[in-house]
């Protein structure tokens, strides 16, 4: 009578064992399938981070302030979308970005004494760009690509 019931213990222990182990993997799979979606989802962001930024260098540059105003507020939707996926600091320089070209497009249409700081205005936000896409290439652990030091060394 004692074996039988040291068998039933036994089999009573390997069948809540089982069910465990088998709740523990499905929730570890689960884990593992979220974090996934997160890593895809966060790479689509900083893709598009990178697309929007290198957009919104090249129209300072080429474009007018309205124009590029305009873009910067044309991406609002996709910032809002996107911004617990991309990295904190990016956040942080996109938004003091847009308000600097926010900023140069006031003065330049205000007419007002403050066209001197126009300026150091579009070289303060030409560095914040630089600084988005050193946040962008800090986040998936690339070395930063610089232009200018890259001309330096091969003359």
């Amino acid at each position: 009578m004692k074996e039988i019931f040291y068998i039933l213990i036994g089999a009573v222990c390997s069948i809540i064992g089982g069910m465990i182990s088998i709740w523990y993997q499905a929730k570890k799979a689960r884990k593992i399938k979220i974090d996934e979606l997160i890593v895809e989802k966060k790479i689509e962001a900083i893709n598009q981070a990178y697309y929007n930024t290198k957009q919104i260098e090249s129209m300072l540059i080429q474009s007018s302030i309205e124009c590029v105003c305009m873009r910067m507020h044309d991406h609002d939707i996709w910032f809002i979308s996107n911004r617990l996926f991309l990295p904190i600091n990016f956040t942080k320089k996109w938004l003091l970005l847009k308000n600097v070209i926010d900023k140069i497009n006031l003065y330049i249409q205000d007419k007002s004494d403050k066209k001197e700081l126009i300026p150091k205005l579009y070289e303060y936000a030409t560095g914040l760009i630089r600084n988005c896409y050193k946040e962008l290439y800090k986040e998936i652990d690339l070395p930063i690509f610089e232009a200018e030091e890259f001309l330096k060394e091969n003359k």
